[in-house]
């Protein structure tokens, strides 16, 4: 599979919201939204690694990883709104900001 891809490992991510962006020059360009349910276990002392890996066949790979640390604080769950659904830990908007960015810059 070309392209970007992600796994949050043991549980995968939604399907990606690929838009593809129109070119001035012959390069291509497209970018991926992700949406990814975090859980107690994928954090190790207090940090969640964040990995992205960007591949063209077998001509290019290339991977980042980065930890990051949530300042001491633990992740706060979601709000239940009904009785029957279980609270989900929401990564905060800076930890998905630095997601998109570490995509970005591999894909050049």
């Amino acid at each position: 599979m070309d392209g970007l891809e992600a796994k949050l490992v043991p549980l995968g991510v939604g399907l990606p919201d690929t838009r593809y962006h129109k070119a001035v020059d012959p390069l291509e360009s497209s970018t991926q939204g992700l949406t990814m349910q975090l859980f107690p276990s994928h954090y190790t002392k207090g940090q969640l690694v964040l990995k992205c890996t960007a591949h063209i066949g077998a001509l290019y790979r290339r991977s980042v990883e980065v930890r990051l640390n949530n300042r001491g604080r633990d992740p706060v769950p979601e709000r239940v709104t009904s009785p029957n659904t279980t609270p989900r830990l929401c990564a905060p908007l800076p930890v998905l900001l630095i997601l998109a960015v570490l995509c970005c810059q591999i894909a050049r």
